[in-house]
C-alpha cells in the first residue's frame, strides 16, 4: 500500500506526517514500518486527519496516541508552507493533537532560509512528583513530570553510559509502573550548561529512540525547574539537534502557561510503501 507523507525536522526530532488516510486498525504498523531506517526513517509519526473543531486547521493523530509539542509544529509549519504564510510575518494557527483536551496554539513565522520559527502553547503538567529509580547498583532520585499523552523522568545526576542504558531499559520494561500514559520519555539533563539528551519509547508502536531534540521533554524539564525555582522561567535546553526554548509563566504557587519554541524545516516529501515482505524483519 502507498501513502503519501512529509519529513519534517523540528530540532533535527524527525517527523513523518502521513497525509493520506490509513485506517485505525492498520496505523501503527504503518508508522513502526516507515519509521524504519530501511523505509522513510523518522524517529516519530504522526497521521494528519479532517479536525472535529471547526476552529482548527487540522488534527494531528500520533501512531502511539501520544502528546508531541515538535510534530505539532511540524504540521503548524507544512500548513504554513501550503497556504504560502508571508515570510517574515507572525501567524496562529490552531491544531488539535492526540493526547491534549484543549486546541494547541502554533505561532509560525516563515524564515528567510526557508525554514520556519515555530512557538508552541504546551499544556500544563498535571503533576511532578519525586520517586526513587534503580539504574543498575545506583539509586537516582529523579523528578515524574505527568502531562497530558506522556511522562517523563528528569534525571540530573551524572551517569556512565551504560548506567545510561539500564536505565532506559528498565523504564521501558516497567512503564506502566511510571504511567498510564501512551508514551514515556527520560530526559537526562545537565544543569551546569542547560544541555540534555533525551529517550522516548512509545510501547504500542515498538519505538524507542535516542532523539534529537524533545518538545514535551524540554517541558517537563522547564516544569521541573519551576517548581523548584518557584518562578516564571526561560531557558534555552541544548540538544543533539539544536536549541529548544522553553518558557514558563508561574504565579499563585503553580504553572500557568507553558511554550516551546525552535527551528522547523521541511526535509522531504512523496509516496512511501508498507505492508510488504521485507528480510528478516525483527
Amino acid at each position: 500500500m502507498e501513502v503519501d507523507f512529509v519529513k519534517i525536522s523540528p530540532t533535527q526530532n524527525m517527523t513523518l506526517l502521513i497525509t493520506s488516510p490509513v485506517p485505525g486498525e492498520k496505523r501503527a504498523d504503518c508508522a513502526a514500518e516507515l519509521m524504519r531506517y530501511d523505509s522513510v526513517h523518522a524517529e516519530q509519526a504522526g497521521f494528519v486527519e479532517t479536525p472535529a473543531n471547526r476552529e482548527a486547521a487540522a488534527r494531528l493523530q500520533m501512531s502511539g496516541g501520544e502528546f508531541c509539542g515538535n510534530a505539532a509544529m511540524a504540521l503548524a509549519a507544512l500548513i504554513a508552507r501550503d497556504e504560502k504564510f508571508e515570510r517574515g510575518v507572525a501567524a496562529s494557527v490552531l491544531l488539535e493533537v492526540s493526547g491534549s483536551e484543549e486546541l494547541v496554539k502554533c505561532i509560525v513565522t516563515p524564515r528567510s532560509d526557508g525554514g520556519f520559527t515555530c512557538k508552541t502553547r504546551m499544556p500544563v503538567p498535571k503533576a511532578i512528583l519525586r520517586k526513587t529509580v534503580a539504574a543498575g547498583n545506583t539509586l537516582l532520585d529523579v523528578q515524574v513530570v505527568h502531562m497530558q499523552g506522556i511522562t517523563h523522568l528528569i534525571v540530573s545526576e551524572p551517569l556512565q553510559e551504560a548506567e545510561k542504558n539500564e536505565l532506559t531499559e528498565h523504564v521501558m520494561s516497567h512503564s506502566k509502573e511510571y504511567t498510564d500514559e501512551n508514551a514515556i520519555g527520560v530526559m537526562f539533563l545537565e544543569e551546569s550548561d542547560m544541555t540534555m539528551r533525551p529517550f522516548v519509547c512509545v510501547p504500542s508502536v515498538r519505538s524507542a529512540v535516542w532523539e534529537r531534540g524533545c518538545g514535551t521533554g524540554s517541558c517537563a524539564v522547564g516544569c521541573a525547574l519551576t517548581a523548584k525555582e518557584k518562578r516564571s522561567l526561560s531557558v534555552d535546553l541544548r540538544q543533539p539537534g539544536g536549541i529548544i526554548t522553553v518558557s514558563s509563566v508561574y504565579a499563585d504557587g503553580e504553572i500557568r502557561e507553558l511554550w516551546i519554541e525552535g527551528k522547523v524545516y521541511i526535509a522531504a516529501e512523496g509516496k512511501a510503501c508498507y505492508g510488504m515482505p521485507r528480510e528478516n524483519l525483527p
